[in-house]
C-alpha cells in the first residue's frame, strides 16, 4: 500500500493536554497550526514538547477564530 502525502495537512488541536495526538499528527506528516489547553500544568508541558506551536491557554468554550486569530486548518 502506498503511503499518502500528508504534508499539506494543517491541524488545530483542541484539548491538547501534553500533546499526544499532536505528536501522532506530526509523525504522519501533518503540521500543527495551534493548540488549546485550559489546564495550566498540561499547557506548560505541551509548550516544552512543542516549543514552536502556539498554545492558547483557555477554556475551549471561550475560543474565538477571530478573537484568538486562529489560522485556518484542514485539507
Amino acid at each position: 500500500m502506498k503511503k499518502q502525502d500528508r504534508s499539506h495537512i494543517k491541524v488545530g488541536c483542541l484539548f491538547a493536554a501534553i500533546g499526544g495526538f499532536c505528536r501522532a499528527f506530526e509523525q504522519v506528516g501533518a503540521t500543527i497550526a495551534w493548540a488549546n489547553e485550559k489546564d495550566r500544568f498540561a499547557a506548560e508541558t505541551f509548550k516544552l514538547n512543542f516549543p514552536d506551536v502556539r498554545c492558547i491557554e483557555k477554556d475551549v468554550e471561550h475560543l474565538s477564530v477571530h478573537g484568538d486569530h486562529l489560522a485556518p486548518v484542514g485539507l
